[in-house]
């Protein structure tokens, strides 16, 4: 099923280590094959964050750098520019504790994330603002809802401790966009001037059945996880213009429960997948 989409990247998140080497070598030999890393992990955790490149499409690891719950690789093109890339898989659960861990495990990774590219470009060390610039791709399973306030502050290139909402103010991070919210047919069909103040993420989710084009309809993200609710993101900076986002399994297109992992699924998560333009 993973080579059957042919895409340049793939993260794959809680990949078995023990079994990483034989899935490693399988999709190595076929097509054209693919180079790839997997995530550091202790020795109690067997399942990690994986990144696969195609050895075809002109990037390749500069470097990486594990974290507890993501994946960071640096690729680079002939031409000596980079593409930042995050694997992610956060903390589960929905209490206020779980939702404090997922706010720790973004701050690591973006301070982890502006260090490696202040590794490659010393001038971005203290101007914040530059990195909204830099070629960046955060995708995998984030465990929360899109009317989670961690979603908004990503969008705001923000971020906030869930317990310090009213008396903290929130600090500088990488702004990013939601691709299957940024992508043309959503755009198309939900301009801000029909949004009446609500923000873009709420309002695809409590208008998604309104869209009368039943082909722009079957192009809307409406679950990635198998209770009915999209958990799942491609995040994207400036630098880069989605295309067109793809939804890779029929499921995706509604929202009805499901009881997965099942014989026919093996995983309680849909694949989520999109088409960037990146001038390098």
């Amino acid at each position: 099923r993973i080579l059957d989409v042919e895409a340049d990247i793939f993260c794959l998140q809680e990949v078995q280590v023990d079994l990483w080497p034989d899935l490693y070598d399988t999709i190595c030999q076929q097509n054209d094959g693919y180079n790839g890393v997997i995530q550091n992990v202790t020795k109690d955790h067997n399942v990690g964050n994986a990144i696969l490149i195609k050895k075809s499409c002109g990037l390749d690891f500069q470097r990486c750098e594990s974290r507890s719950r993501a994946l960071i690789g640096v690729l680079v093109n002939d031409n000596n520019n980079r593409l930042y890339v995050c694997n992610v898989h956060l903390e589960a659960g929905e209490e206020q504790h779980d939702n404090l861990q997922r706010f720790y495990q973004l701050k690591s990774l973006f301070k982890r994330l502006t260090g490696q590219i202040q590794l490659d470009e010393p001038k971005k060390r203290n101007d914040k603002d530059s990195l909204h610039e830099v070629p960046i791709v955060m995708m995998g399973d984030f465990n929360m809802l899109r009317s989670n306030p961690l979603h908004t502050f990503l969008t705001q290139g923000l971020l906030q401790s869930p317990e310090q909402l009213k008396n903290l103010q929130p600090f500088q991070t990488i702004q990013l966009s939601d691709a299957y919210l940024d992508c043309p047919c959503v755009q198309e069909h939900f301009m801000a001037s029909d949004m009446n103040g609500e923000s873009s993420s709420d309002y695809v989710e409590d208008h998604a059945n309104d869209v009368d084009d039943e082909s722009n309809k079957n192009m809307l993200l409406q679950r990635t996880y198998a209770t009915g609710f999209v958990l799942d993101y491609i995040w994207f900076t400036r630098s880069l213009q989605v295309q067109k986002t793809l939804l890779l399994h029929p499921m995706t297109k509604n929202r009805f429960p499901q009881k997965w992992p099942s014989n026919d699924y093996p995983s309680d998560h849909l694949p989520v997948a999109a088409d960037f333009e990146w001038t390098a």
